[in-house]
């Protein structure tokens, strides 16, 4: 049997499993809901009796009762946050201190006072159910306001049968608050249940998402180090390469200078030469059975000092191991090629190409049908290449009638098609990441050794970390290779395109 004092204990202990069985739905935090409910519906029950009892003994009473509101705010914010835990202590406090001036105007019997509470109350209970539908996933905010004020209603009715000794309708009014605020508390559990999955799966993925940064962080961190160190690799490579290359030069260049003073003073009296112009002209020109550059072979050929084509005196004429003298070639110098079918000298094709390019090299692949030149009679050695132009070349010496077409997005039917897609078919050119070709693109030292060495010297080029390394041995190898000091991603220009090409077709026929 219960007695009337117990009706203030049961009423707050029912607001407090309203208000509180939210955030407190996982086994392990619902042992700390319990101990905290049992404490303050003890210390709800002292603070009735002594306010019943004693003059001031309600106001005693509160300090215990605002740290128990503390300890129940930092239960909801481990499952929740601070801020929903600092949220719900204002609340509750606020409730308390309501609760704290009903039992006093109840003890005065001050109904104006009473009616004052009980709207403050009112508007309390409004902001609980408000509270819980903005925290609580899927919670129905309406749903719990009226369940509140019924459960209210249900205390002030307690309040009145225990000032009239009515002890069984104090019961049965207990008993009915009771089984609401159970009902008020199961769907507020169910609710939170489902929040602390999502909360806890998020937190797991936010975990997840963040190994996976840093770990690609990491990644491209070390990545960049590679690369970094491939870089340096190479420029250390090409730098020595390049040192290497100066040294044979100068020593060659020493040893012919040393040749060509002994030769000089030595044939002085019998050196025959005839000149009629200080400009010193070049022939260039190409063995008719042989189909090979013979422009270093013999003096007599290859040399003479004389502007007049027509002029048989002013040839340079020496015995066969005769070391002539060696000569330096200027832009003015005259440039003539010795016609193979006629043996007549006739002028250089190219009127831009002078003595100072590579103009043997342009000639030969010209007269091997890899270049033409352009519709004005120049050559534009200095203009740069294109992957489109430089792929439908370097095919060009090994298939002169490709077919094929629509190989790449950006490769369709243009004229240099059934080149490319040739190149493509055979494995000398892939193409980018991206699935396009880029034919516009100008072509660089790596590309062009790539793409010349699966050409002419396929499955030559040894794998290597650094892509292009493999193809640039097989160019020092087989004699095509240029300055090794100039960097792999610089463009090549259509001199530089001659000298490669001559070089290589040159290796391939020995």
């Amino acid at each position: 049997m219960q007695t009337p004092k117990h009706v203030f204990k049961w009423f707050v202990g029912l607001y407090v499993l309203g208000l509180l069985a939210f955030p407190f739905s996982v086994q392990a935090q619902r042992v700390d809901l319990d101990q905290l409910m049992t404490t303050y519906i003890d210390l709800t029950f002292q603070s009735f009796a002594q306010g019943m009892d004693q003059v001031g003994g309600q106001a005693q009473s509160l300090p215990a009762l605002q740290s128990n509101a503390a300890d129940m705010a930092n239960s909801i914010s481990e499952i929740y946050d601070d801020e929903i835990g600092g949220g719900f202590e204002v609340i509750w406090n606020r409730r308390v201190n309501f609760f704290s001036d009903y039992l006093n105007a109840f003890k005065a019997g001050d109904e104006n006072e009473l009616l004052l509470v009980r709207e403050s109350i009112d508007n309390s209970v409004i902001e609980v159910a408000a509270y819980l539908e903005e925290v609580v996933t899927d919670f129905s905010g309406a749903s719990a306001q009226a369940q509140l004020f019924s459960i209210s209603s249900l205390f002030y009715e307690a309040l009145e049968k225990y000032q009239a000794g009515d002890v069984e309708a104090f019961n049965t009014l207990e008993e009915e608050s009771v089984r609401q605020v159970n009902v008020l508390s199961t769907s507020l559990e169910e609710r939170v249940a489902a929040d602390l999955i999502l909360i806890t799966k998020a937190q797991e993925e936010a975990a997840r998402l963040a190994a996976e940064e840093e770990a690609a962080r990491i990644a491209a961190e070390e990545e960049a180090a590679r690369i970094a160190a491939e870089e340096e690799a190479a420029r250390l490579a090409a730098e020595e390469e390049a040192n290497r290359l100066e040294e044979e030069q100068a020593a060659a260049e020493a040893a012919a200078a040393q040749e060509s003073e002994a030769a000089s003073q030595t044939n002085t009296a019998t050196s025959t030469t005839s000149t009629t112009d200080s400009t010193t002209a070049v022939v260039a020109s190409t063995d008719a059975t042989t189909g090979e550059n013979t422009t270093t072979k013999t003096a007599t050929i290859d040399l003479v000092t004389t502007v007049d084509p027509e002029s048989e005196q002013s040839q340079t004429t020496t015995e066969e191991n005769e070391t002539r003298e060696l000569v330096r070639y200027t832009v003015d110098t005259p440039i003539y090629v010795r016609n193979p079918d006629t043996q007549e000298l006739e002028p250089y094709p190219f009127s831009d190409v002078n003595a100072t390019h590579d103009f043997r090299s342009i000639l030969d692949i010209n007269r091997r049908g890899i270049v033409q030149g352009y519709d004005d009679g120049t050559y534009r050695p200095e203009n740069p290449v294109n992957r489109a132009e430089f792929t439908k070349i370097i095919v060009g010496t090994v298939e002169s009638n490709p077919r094929g077409f629509d190989c790449f997005p950006d490769v369709r039917q243009e004229w240099f098609a059934a080149f490319v897609c040739f190149a493509q078919a055979n494995g000398i050119v892939g193409g980018y990441p991206d699935g396009t070709f880029k034919p516009a693109n100008q072509v660089n030292f790596a590309e062009a050794y790539k793409i010349l060495g699966e050409t002419l010297f396929p499955g030559e080029a040894v794998a290597t970390e650094v892509w292009y390394q493999g193809y640039v041995d097989l160019a020092v190898n087989r004699g095509y290779v240029l300055d090794l000091s100039i960097p792999f991603d610089t463009s090549i220009t259509r001199e530089q395109l001659a000298t490669m090409v001559a070089r290589a077709m040159a290796s391939k026929e020995q």
